[in-house]
């Protein structure tokens, strides 16, 4: 057993270490601290009683190579206690019909903490509740690329239309930059296909949003007041969103696109706008309109991050 194995590596480190000693002592050379070494082994070897050998190969033909004990601490420690079958005994591994979404792994440099700070699973479980069906978000934005390998369980991809300079264009299938695609990502990735992160509103089945993505952008930088105003339009007329989500703004005062908010709030809708990247502590629009939920970027502490905009616009 593991106490017999223990004594003879005693024995082993003892006379290894006599040998040793008396080689320096001597000054011996290389090839015979080599054929030493070999001798101790042989010696070592010789001290096991017969069969020892033979009985440690049969229990490794039936365990993959290790001992019982091994299977029980070590690497192995996790798993569910072990299985015996047909005369063998393994750990009982655990195998995952899941992938998992690399960015969510705390160790992930691009770890999504959201997931944690804003206990959106502890949602997810509670929303697995109830039967209903999965809740509409309209992004304003650059547009979206409909082929993205992580977006393909939630965004409807049939109601992605541009509002660019006065029209309606419903020929789109890409980003004009790459800013739409990132906020509806945010939202609305798929979950849990192993490719990427999530959205905050995916659900474990996917079945809790669905995204539809209007392009207000023609250059993937900006966005001009006649472009927010047919999006928000075509949103209300269409009649599918029940959150509308924008990640621009603008420091100064918009009447027109104040009453298109005004309008959508209204019909119901909940609009939601970020706060703006400037570290800037002055009048935003639209996020500091009444009828808008003004949101800023904070760190894993939840603290607010040191780019994000500030202040009391009341």
């Amino acid at each position: 057993g593991i106490y017999l194995h223990l004594v003879y590596y005693c024995a082993w480190y003892t006379i290894y270490a006599t040998i040793i000693t008396y080689q320096r002592r001597k000054e011996i050379d290389m090839k015979s601290k080599i054929l030493s070494i070999s001798f101790v082994l042989a010696l070592v070897i010789g001290l096991m009683p017969t069969g020892v050998f033979a009985e440690e190969q049969s229990t490794a033909d039936k365990t993959g190579g290790m001992s019982v004990s091994d299977m029980l601490e070590g690497d192995h420690a996790d798993d569910q206690l072990i299985v015996v079958f047909d005369d063998s005994v393994q750990p009982n591994y655990i195998y995952n019909c899941e992938d998992t979404d690399p960015y969510l792994v705390e160790t992930n440099v691009k770890y999504q903490y959201q997931f944690k700070t804003t206990h959106a699973f502890e949602a997810w479980d509670l929303l697995d509740e109830f039967d209903g069906e999965p809740t509409v978000v309209a992004v304003i934005d650059t547009g979206v690329d409909i082929d993205h390998e992580d977006l393909q369980k939630n965004l409807l991809k049939d109601k992605y239309v541009g509002c660019i300079e006065g029209s309606i264009d419903r020929t789109l299938n890409d980003d004009s930059g790459e800013h739409g695609t990132h906020c509806t990502g945010i939202i609305g990735a798929t979950y849990g296909n192993g490719l990427g992160g999530s959205g905050i509103a995916s659900g474990y089945d996917n079945d809790l949003v669905k995204v539809m993505t209007v392009c207000a952008s023609s250059d993937g930088e900006q966005l001009f007041s006649i472009d927010v105003l047919n999006s928000m339009k075509y949103i209300i007329e269409d009649g599918s969103a029940k959150v509308v989500s924008m990640s621009f703004g603008l420091n100064k005062r918009d009447r027109l696109v104040s009453t298109a908010m005004k309008s959508a709030y209204d019909e119901g809708i909940t609009l939601i706008a970020a706060s703006g990247n400037e570290d800037y502590s002055g009048y935003t629009s639209p996020m500091a309109l009444p009828e808008v939920i003004g949101i800023n970027a904070a760190n894993a502490d939840l603290k607010a991050a040191y780019w994000s905009n500030y202040g009391d616009y009341s």
